[in-house]
């Protein structure tokens, strides 16, 4: 297949991209706005097109001769917050937008990456597909909006929608240069290269589900070659099935770091704030899981690399 993968050059995006040229079974086109970043080698021979999600004449252009389309361009949660009005242009009416041009072009393949934050702050329940909906952040409200909109398109033009819902992902980017460094434990990682220390604004109780960048490239891998009738209404939570604190991954991410560097890195905590929720995740992956996809939780190589990454980055700051 021809697959169009836009916000190709972001932290997923390029991760994704990257993985599936080595697969070596698809054509790929890229698009990134508003500049593009510095392109890796493995990617300098893609076709790489500049365009703004919300211009559907360039969509147009770009999107001739598509099979298929993965949709990743979208506002980060800190854009969200800053610039909620802007975040639902992008998120939301850009992903409207790219659905209106697929229907005119006649591609009806269409994967969408939302975030299991759709689902709202449930305490101690078993989070599964068949749960409403709560966003209550700029980000995931954002987002479930956009998920609308591909099921109107799945439910009223025949499009074979997915809907991949992901928690939390982990792993080094493609380059430095991808401006992703706020997520824990690529924080974390950050921390460790340039402090040799991980100072946390909190207790570390709180849990997430983590998952390993290389579980959601498998996932997607999975979903690409599974027969549509198989998929269902083609939502599904994906993730690693099981949560741990920040405070854990705190540990595995020292542990590692002794293994590569030899010196002990502090764990320097905050006190615990009424506000946390320490209660276990139970995000559910089994409609995921019956499809095939199995977790291999390798979280040391993503850690392992992301520490890699980050002398990278420190590197080009001196």
């Amino acid at each position: 297949m021809n697959i169009l993968i836009t916000g190709g050059l972001g932290y997923l995006g390029g991760r994704l991209a990257d993985h599936l040229l080595k697969k070596n079974i698809h054509e790929l086109t890229l698009t990134t706005y508003p500049e593009i970043y510095k392109i890796p080698d493995s990617l300098k021979n893609i076709n790489i097109q500049n365009v703004n999600i919300l211009d559907k004449e360039r969509l147009i252009e770009v999107c001739k001769d598509i099979d298929y389309i993965i949709h990743l361009a979208a506002t980060n949660e800190i854009m969200s917050v800053t610039n909620p009005h802007e975040a639902l242009k992008i998120t939301a009416e850009g992903t409207l937008n790219i659905l209106e041009v697929a229907k005119e072009i006649g591609i009806n393949k269409f994967m969408y990456f939302s975030t299991f934050h759709v689902y709202g702050p449930i305490k101690g329940m078993k989070i599964t597909e068949k749960q409403l909906p709560n966003p209550v952040h700029p980000y995931s409200i954002t987002h479930y909006i956009a998920e609308l909109y591909v099921n109107q398109f799945r439910q009223n033009y025949d499009f074979e929608t997915i809907i991949i819902r992901l928690s939390n992902s982990y792993g080094a980017p493609l380059t430095a240069d991808v401006d992703r460094w706020t997520l824990v434990v690529n924080d974390l990682c950050y921390q460790a290269i340039k402090y040799g220390q991980l100072q946390l604004k909190s207790s570390g109780k709180q849990h997430r589900d983590f998952i390993p960048m290389r579980d959601v490239l498998h996932a997607v891998d999975l979903l690409l070659s599974t027969p549509y009738e198989k998929v269902g209404d083609g939502l599904f939570n994906v993730g690693s099935g099981y949560s741990i604190s920040i405070r854990e991954m705190c540990e595995r991410i020292s542990t590692i770091y002794y293994k590569q560097y030899g010196k002990q890195l502090p764990i320097i905590v905050s006190k615990e704030s009424l506000k946390e929720n320490n209660t276990a995740i139970q995000y559910d992956i089994s409609k995921i899981k019956k499809l095939g996809f199995t977790p291999s939780d390798n979280y040391e190589e993503e850690i392992l690399n992301t520490l890699k990454m980050c002398e990278k980055k420190i590197q080009k700051e001196r």
